[in-house]
């Protein structure tokens, strides 16, 4: 771009005349040659999903991906797929992924914490064994422990939501 004064059409002009000068030479070390055609095509056979696929939040609890399908004990897969595919748009593409369980890191809100504080946006789930119901919460920030009794509390935002799963 420097020898051609910041020219864009100039510079291309000038690395094609290059490219096929050091053909003839066999040396083709230094450009790279992209046909747009080619990945135009390759573009087009992508499935376009359009803004009101978004804002009617059309999408399949098999479109979901989780780290581990069977990390969860207490819901199924389909079942945690469901949750998410009612939380914000933005988490559809995450890799869902178990953080903390009472059967895996024993019964401990300091290692809740601790495991948590890492991660603004969870799904808590809670299993009420007395009377068999799942139930819990999308939370969009971090759970940080609390170091004082007056310390601020978390209020929410409008993407936080409570969920009992029947």
């Amino acid at each position: 771009l420097k020898q051609n004064n910041n020219n864009v059409q100039q510079a291309i002009e000038y690395l094609i005349s290059n490219l096929k000068s050091d053909e003839s030479n066999g040396n083709l070390d230094d450009f790279v040659l992209v046909n747009d055609e080619e990945e135009k095509k390759k573009d087009a056979e992508w499935q376009q999903i359009s803004m009101n696929d978004v804002a009617k939040h059309n999408i399949s609890p098999w479109d979901i991906e989780l780290y581990n399908e069977y990390e969860c004990e207490l819901l199924s897969s389909f079942k945690l797929k469901q949750i998410i595919t009612k939380c914000p748009t933005r988490t559809h593409l995450y890799k869902w992924k178990l953080i903390y369980s009472t059967e895996k890191h024993g019964i401990s809100v300091n290692t809740l914490y601790s495991k948590m504080e890492h991660f603004e946006e969870f799904i808590l789930i809670i299993n009420d064994t007395k009377y068999d119901d799942i139930f819990g919460a999308f939370v969009d920030c971090k759970w940080i422990k609390p170091k004082n009794k007056k310390q601020e509390q978390y209020k929410g935002t409008i993407d936080c939501f409570v969920f009992n799963y029947i």
